[in-house]
């Protein structure tokens, strides 16, 4: 009997053994599942951070925000990244930065990103990085802008007006264009400096609509009230020639009062009188 008892309980430790070794197995296989997507992760987040950083081009922590912020379908976070690589390689012409540049702005273009065009299109009209294209810059710049992109809807309007540095758009100078474009600008975003300024440029020079200098003042007045400094010198410009206008008026007022002086036609002068009755008294004297 003893014996019978000693094997039952040799039996019952090995069975509980078995199931202890089996249940830490299948623990530590859990925590392994678990524990290696985090160490995969942080190894190539690591490297990541590490060939960025040797870069020297992006803040990681800022790279790491914008890509967070793509991922969750804000596509601006691409293009955050790929001004900073375009940038980069417009400082030094380092191709990795242009290709990387580009791969990120194809990244926001899949996402139907309206500034990606914009961006495309100002390369394609400049020729940084790539040959000029200023046909299909045009039509990128034209789909950025019916997409909603404020940049290229303001670079547009200064095509239209003709008043840009980009070469060869001088055929598509449209002044009509221009001011329904700004207009609709203004409209749908009346803090935007320098949509404001276009807008009072448009009425200060007659683009697409009579001049008309007051309502280019108030306009201009209000971009600089939205931060858009340069506005002050076309202000200045009109209310330099209101002033010599007012200086012009003032002269023209000046003469026509001299010139409508009366005339004295009461005979001479008492002095002339006096000087005529001396010499007749000579005369008598003689």
């Amino acid at each position: 009997m003893v014996y019978f008892n000693a094997i039952l309980l040799l039996i019952f430790f090995c069975v509980f053994s078995g199931i202890a070794c089996f249940l830490h197995w299948i623990a530590g296989a859990v925590l392994f599942a678990i524990g290696l997507p985090f160490i995969i992760y942080y190894f190539i987040d690591g490297s990541k951070e590490a060939k960025i950083k040797n870069e020297g081009v992006v803040d990681y922590n800022m790279y790491k925000g914008w890509i967070k912020k793509a991922k969750k379908g804000d596509s601006s976070g691409y293009v955050e990244i790929y001004k900073q690589y375009f940038n980069h390689y417009c400082r030094t012409k380092k191709a990795e930065s242009l290709k990387k540049a580009k791969s990120y702005l194809d990244k926001a273009m899949k996402a139907n990103n309206a500034d990606a065009y914009y961006y495309l299109a100002d390369r394609q009209l400049r020729g940084i990085g790539t040959d000029v294209n200023t046909q299909e810059g045009i039509a990128n710049l034209i789909l950025a802008s019916k997409m909603g992109s404020l940049a290229a809807n303001q670079l547009l309007a200064r095509i239209y007006i003709g008043w840009t540095i980009v070469p060869n758009v001088q055929k598509y100078v449209d002044h009509k264009k221009a001011f329904s474009l700004i207009q609709n600008m203004v409209n749908s975003n009346n803090q935007d400096g320098d949509s404001l300024f276009l807008y009072g440029l448009c009425w200060h020079k007659g683009y697409g609509v009579s001049v008309n200098k007051s309502v280019a003042k108030t306009w201009y007045q209000a971009a600089i009230n939205c931060g858009y400094s340069f506005a002050q010198n076309n202000l200045n410009e009109i209310l330099r020639e209101e002033a010599q206008e007012r200086e012009r008026l003032e002269r023209e007022r000046r003469e026509r009062e001299i010139s409508n002086q009366p005339v004295n036609n009461n005979g001479p002068s008492s002095e002339s009188s006096e000087l005529e009755d001396f010499f007749n008294a000579e005369l008598a004297k003689k």
